[in-house]
C-alpha cells in the first residue's frame, strides 16, 4: 500500500510538471513599468504669467519636484503650461505646486475635477498696506506687470530669488482685491494681514 501511494505521488508530481522531472519556471506575468503607470492624465495651466525664459524654468523647475509628472512644455506667448500626469490627482498636485512658485492660471486636466488657479471672490477691508507672500517675480518683466496692475499704489518687493512678497501701498485698498488683480494677471500668493 505504501508502494502504491509512493507511486502514485510521484506520477502525480510529474504530471503536474508537464511530464518533466525539473521543476517548471513559474508563468511570467508582465509588471506595469512606471512609464506605463505614468503620463496617461493630460493637463493644461492657462493663464500662467510667463514674461520670459526665467519664468518657464520656474514654472518647469516647480513641477519637476511632482512625482510622476513629465512632458512639462510651456508657451510664453500664450501664456500656458501643459504636462502629463500619473492620474488626477497627481495633475492636481502639478497645479499646487506651480502656486507654492508663485504662478496662478487656470488648471484642465482629463483625470477627474480640475480647479481654477484664479483667485475669486476673496475680500478684505480696507488698508494702507496689502502684502501677497510668496508671488512669482524673477525678473523685470514680472515686475512692470505686477505694477501696472496697482497703478495709483506703490509697489515694492521684498525676498531673494524668484519667488517674493509684494507690498501695494496706498489708500484704501482691499487685500482681496489685490490679490484677486494679482490671481487674473497668472501669479499667485497667499495675503498677509499685519
Amino acid at each position: 500500500m505504501r508502494q502504491l501511494f509512493a507511486v502514485l505521488t510521484v506520477a502525480v508530481i510529474v504530471g503536474c510538471q508537464g511530464g518533466s522531472t525539473t521543476p517548471s519556471k513559474p508563468a511570467s506575468v508582465p509588471l506595469s513599468t512606471k512609464a506605463e503607470a505614468a503620463n496617461k492624465v493630460n493637463a493644461e495651466v492657462k493663464g500662467i504669467f510667463m514674461c520670459c525664459a526665467d519664468c518657464q524654468k520656474d514654472a518647469k523647475d516647480a513641477l519637476a519636484k511632482v512625482d510622476g509628472i513629465s512632458d512639462v512644455t510651456t508657451d510664453v506667448k500664450e501664456k500656458k503650461v501643459t504636462y502629463k500626469a500619473r492620474d488626477g490627482k497627481t495633475a492636481n498636485a502639478g497645479g499646487e505646486a506651480l502656486h507654492a512658485a508663485g504662478f496662478g492660471g487656470e488648471l484642465k486636466h482629463d483625470g477627474g475635477d480640475s480647479f481654477a488657479t484664479v483667485g475669486k471672490n476673496l475680500t478684505g477691508g480696507k488698508q494702507d498696506q496689502v502684502t501677497i507672500k510668496g508671488v512669482h517675480v524673477c525678473c523685470d518683466g514680472c515686475e512692470k506687470a505686477i505694477r501696472g496692475l496697482f497703478k495709483d499704489a506703490g509697489v515694492t518687493f521684498d525676498g531673494k530669488g524668484s519667488v517674493k512678497d509684494v507690498v501695494i501701498k496706498g489708500k484704501d485698498l482691499n487685500a482681496g482685491d489685490a490679490m484677486n488683480a494679482l490671481a487674473e494677471a497668472g501669479f499667485w500668493g497667499k495675503i498677509s494681514l499685519k
